[in-house]
């Protein structure tokens, strides 16, 4: 059985498979990370850490890498069969360790986290954060975002940890009439068994993850990875490095938030002075 042959394993480990058929085509090839860098514009260290797993690529590398190395449009066809559609490219794979996921945790600095937003409060993100090119799109990105959100409520839920930076409760849409729905579904998912749900208050200031939203997810396996959003686009690791600073910086934030009483009470005290 060839090597193209192999059947990909399950979704779970679709970062490492990509990398290791970036990998063995390079190898094909004849060509170095460094070569290869520079036809696709990308730096040697990057080249391994994609190949190793531990970086998701995006579009244009894997346009370039395709061409450099002669795949005939294996790279993309690969590339674009692990998505489909549903979700931004660099979301996806995030999307598809999740779903199967032991342990959630995710920060969020500005936002009502994804899992815990009711369908009106999703369909005014979808519309001011990034706005679909047609009615279909947009359909399809809320209808995906209510199906990410059942995990909570299959059989074997995983447990899972929200901690919101006290910004949350204070920004809103402009449409007042979704905030009071929104805060009671917060509080009625906050008070199921598996969900720990936290507040940073405004009163700490400075915090361990001043830099944006970021998720830690612990797999089957006992594997982990953590998922980051910067600016434009989102990154996926898997090296222990990545994921062992990432959780340090989870479990101090978890240190100095608000206890799941004491976020409630705060959540609560917003809803009554709206």
């Amino acid at each position: 059985m060839t090597r193209r042959d192999r059947e990909p394993p399950n979704q779970s480990w679709l970062v490492s498979y990509f990398g290791s058929e970036l990998r063995a085509l390079r190898e094909e090839a004849g060509m170095t990370q460094t070569e290869l860098g520079r036809l696709a514009l990308q730096s040697p260290k990057t080249i391994g850490d994609y190949e190793s797993g531990k970086l998701v690529p995006r579009r244009e590398f894997v346009e370039l890498a395709d061409a450099a190395l002669g795949a005939k449009g294996m790279l993309m066809r690969l590339w674009q069969a692990m998505t489909d559609g549903t979700y931004p490219t660099w979301f996806y794979w995030y999307a598809q360790l999740e779903e199967p996921a032991r342990e959630v945790k995710h920060f969020e600095p500005t936002m009502v986290p994804g899992l815990l937003q009711t369908e009106e409060y999703v369909q005014a993100m979808f519309r001011i954060n990034q706005p679909p090119a047609t009615e279909d799109e947009f359909q399809n990105l809320v209808a995906a975002r209510l199906k990410r959100q059942q995990i909570l409520f299959r059989e074997d839920p995983p447990e899972y940890w929200a901690i919101l930076d006290e910004a949350v409760l204070r920004r809103w849409p402009r449409d007042r009439s979704l905030i009071r729905p929104q805060i009671e579904h917060l509080v009625e998912m906050g008070r199921l068994p598996h969900v720990h749900l936290h507040v940073i208050p405004f009163s700490h200031g400075f915090h361990a993850c001043l830099g944006g939203f970021m998720a830690l997810l612990t797999l089957e396996r006992h594997d982990d990875c953590v998922y980051v959003e910067p600016p434009g686009g989102g990154l996926l690791r898997t090296d222990a490095k990545s994921v062992a600073t990432a959780r340090h910086r989870y479990d101090v934030l978890l240190s100095e938030a608000l206890s799941a009483h004491d976020s409630e009470q705060l959540i609560l005290d917003v809803r009554e002075s709206l």
